[in-house]
C-alpha cells in the first residue's frame, strides 16, 4: 500500500485548513480544539489533548505543565506530528 502524505490531506473548510480524515481516523479524533496529532505512514494513529493535563496552582503552571507533556508525548512518536484543530 502506498504511503499517504498528511500534505495532501489538508483542505479549506469554512473556518481554517482542515486535515482530512478518514472514517477509521475520525474514530480516533472526538471533539473539538486542538490537538497534536501523529501520523504513521500518513495515516492517524494518536492523539495528545493539551486541556487533558491536569491544572497546576496558576495559569502560567498549567501551561508549562501542558507544554513538558505535549513535548513529552510528541518525542515517543514514531511518525509526523501536526498541530491539529477542528
Amino acid at each position: 500500500m502506498a504511503m499517504m502524505d498528511v500534505r495532501d490531506r489538508i483542505e479549506q473548510a469554512p473556518a481554517c485548513e482542515v486535515i482530512r480524515l478518514t472514517d477509521p481516523e475520525k474514530a480516533i479524533y472526538t471533539g473539538a480544539g486542538w490537538r497534536l496529532a501523529s501520523f504513521e505512514r500518513g495515516v492517524l494513529v494518536g492523539l495528545f489533548y493539551p486541556v487533558d493535563v491536569e491544572r497546576a496552582g496558576s495559569d502560567r503552571e498549567t501551561a508549562t505543565r501542558a507544554l513538558d507533556a505535549a513535548v513529552a508525548w510528541a518525542a515517543r512518536q514514531d511518525g509526523d506530528t501536526w498541530l491539529y484543530s477542528v
